[in-house]
């Protein structure tokens, strides 16, 4: 078949890099998408531990926090969330609306953008909100608490999280 045989609607003006370079990053994207939502879904690596601080945005601040404080944290969560079941049954209808996009035939691209759109906005609602209870929680500490909390979070992003138990706040002074 030559290109005289194809009919016009179904010539492409795009140039082939374009697709391609199209094509790479919604397949990073996808592989972004589906190890975040795999993390959240399966309660990250760690394990089914705190599943729901990890969502909320806690990030490296979650091995800085005390047993104490991480679970008064989470009681904060859920208060200002309510339904936590909701949240991640809406983060599952936004993975199954992207799969669903990615498997449709005809496949529309803008219906794609749209869910990946969606499963953003939702996301942000639960990072803010994690952001926010974090931010709360450090505005009440007193100035030695706020510091040794400070030298702990340092401790935990030049370390990382698991180095010798030293980013624990177990021994950490109260509020």
């Amino acid at each position: 078949m030559t290109d005289a045989d194809i009919p016009p609607a179904a010539v492409s003006n795009t140039p082939r890099g374009i697709k391609i370079a199209l094509a790479v990053s919604v397949a990073i994207n996808l592989g972004i998408a589906g190890l975040i939502g795999g993390l959240a879904l399966n309660g990250g690596p760690g394990g089914r531990g705190d599943r729901m601080v990890r969502e909320m945005g806690f990030g490296p601040f979650d091995p800085v926090f005390s047993p104490e404080d991480r679970t008064a944290l989470r009681r904060e969560v859920v208060s200002r969330l309510g339904d936590f079941r909701s949240a991640r049954s809406q983060m599952q209808r936004d993975m199954t609306a992207i799969l669903s996009a990615l498997r449709a035939d005809p496949y529309d691209a803008d219906v794609l953008s749209g869910a990946f759109d969606a499963q953003a906005q939702h996301m942000s609602v639960r990072l803010t909100l994690g952001n926010t209870v974090v931010r709360d929680y450090l505005l009440g500490l007193t100035a030695e608490a706020r510091l040794a909390f400070a030298d702990r979070l340092d401790h935990v992003l030049q370390q990382g999280a698991g180095a010798n138990g030293k980013g624990k706040a177990e021994d950490a002074p109260g509020k």
